[in-house]
C-alpha cells in the first residue's frame, strides 16, 4: 500500500470517528522539503485538532419558574372553582389572579361554609402566592451554564459480508 493510500485511509478513519477523541491535540507537522539538510522519510502524521473549548451561555432557572407557573395556575383553577362552588356571585374576582382569593377573603359567606370557604381562599391565595414568587424568582435569576457544541457530521464505514460503504449522519 502506497503512502498516499494510507494517508487516504487514516484520514477516512479520523473522519468516521471523529465524535470521540482519537488523539491528542498536535500541533502540524514541521518537515522538512526534499533536498533541504535534515530531510528523511517521515511516517505520515494525521492532524487532529483538539476537542472543542466549552462555551458559556446565561440561561434562568428554567426548573423554578416553570415549576412556579404549574403552582400558579393550579391555585387559581383551584380558586375558580371554589369560588363557584361557594358563591357564584363572586366568581368574576376569582378570575384575578394571586388577587382574587385576598379580595374574596373579605366576602360575607353563608354561616353554614363560611369557615371552611375563608380557610380554603387563605390557603388557595398562600399557594399563588408562593407560585407567582417562584415564577418571578426563576426568570430573575439567570446562572452561567456550560455548553459543549456537538459535531455536526458523522462518516462511519459500513463493513459486511453483503456490502461496503460509508455512512454519513448529519445534525443541525
Amino acid at each position: 500500500m502506497t503512502a498516499t493510500a494510507r494517508a487516504l485511509v487514516a484520514v477516512l478513519l479520523v473522519g468516521a470517528l471523529s465524535h470521540q477523541a482519537l488523539a491528542q491535540y498536535l500541533p502540524p507537522p514541521q518537515v522538512a522539503s526534499p533536498g533541504e539538510e535534515g530531510w528523511t522519510r517521515q511516517p505520515v502524521v494525521v492532524y487532529v485538532p483538539g476537542p472543542a473549548e466549552p462555551q458559556f451561555v446565561y440561561r434562568p432557572l428554567t426548573a423554578l419558574w416553570i415549576s412556579g407557573l404549574i403552582v400558579l395556575a393550579a391555585g387559581w383553577i383551584f380558586d375558580i372553582g371554589l369560588t363557584a362552588a361557594f358563591d357564584t356571585s363572586s366568581t368574576g374576582t376569582a378570575a384575578i389572579p394571586v388577587g382574587g382569593p385576598w379580595v374574596q377573603y373579605g366576602y360575607r359567606y353563608s354561616s353554614n361554609n363560611g369557615g371552611v370557604a375563608q380557610g380554603l381562599l387563605a390557603t388557595d391565595g398562600a399557594i399563588q402566592l408562593a407560585g407567582a414568587a417562584m415564577l418571578i424568582v426563576g426568570l430573575s435569576i439567570w446562572r452561567k451554564q456550560r455548553v459543549y457544541e456537538r459535531p455536526r457530521y458523522s462518516l462511519a464505514p459500513i463493513l459486511s459480508p453483503q456490502m461496503k460503504g460509508l455512512s454519513l449522519s448529519l445534525s443541525f
